[in-house]
């Protein structure tokens, strides 16, 4: 199911996205949040899958690749109400994009520091490659070249 779930995502972004090129509402420098959301639910579910023998990896593995991809629902929810109190700007777009997988981060690892003393050992590096793609995504999306790119990605 996680398989079919990436493929259709990533099928799913490139032909909605495609089907909207030279419109006046498409802005191509989103494909960076897009993908931002995808690979990091890709990787660590896949790894999820992997480690179905050592059961508290593969549940927060799972959990950590289901906090990566919820940036995208609570964005279209709650970004308009945030993008017309902030204005345009990078500290906008974190936190029109941002805040709720960044709260669920900290929970996670306030519930393990609480009930075991201590983070899972691979809380840390799946937290770096979700903090990290997302801010790889912010940057992208200030890039000038990055529109352009995006646009031969989606192979326009």
């Amino acid at each position: 199911m996680a398989l079919a779930l990436t493929v259709t995502a990533l099928a799913t972004v490139w032909a909605a996205d495609r089907a909207r090129l030279g419109t006046a509402d498409f802005v191509p420098a989103r494909l960076s949040f897009q993908l931002g959301h995808a690979i990091p639910f890709a990787v660590l579910t896949g790894t999820a899958f992997l480690m179905v023998h050592r059961p508290g990896a593969h549940k927060r593995l799972l959990l950590l690749g289901l906090i990566a991809v919820t940036d995208a629902g609570f964005s279209r929810w709650l970004g308009d109400p945030i993008k017309d109190l902030l204005g345009p700007s990078p500290t906008t777009q974190m936190l029109v994009r941002f805040p709720v997988a960044w709260s669920m981060l900290a929970a996670m690892a306030g519930y393990d520091l609480a009930l075991r003393g201590r983070l899972h050992p691979l809380y840390l590096p799946a937290t770096g490659l979700i903090l990290g793609t997302e801010l790889l995504a912010l940057w992208l999306f200030y890039q000038p070249w990055w529109p352009g790119l995006a646009i031969r990605l989606l192979g326009g």
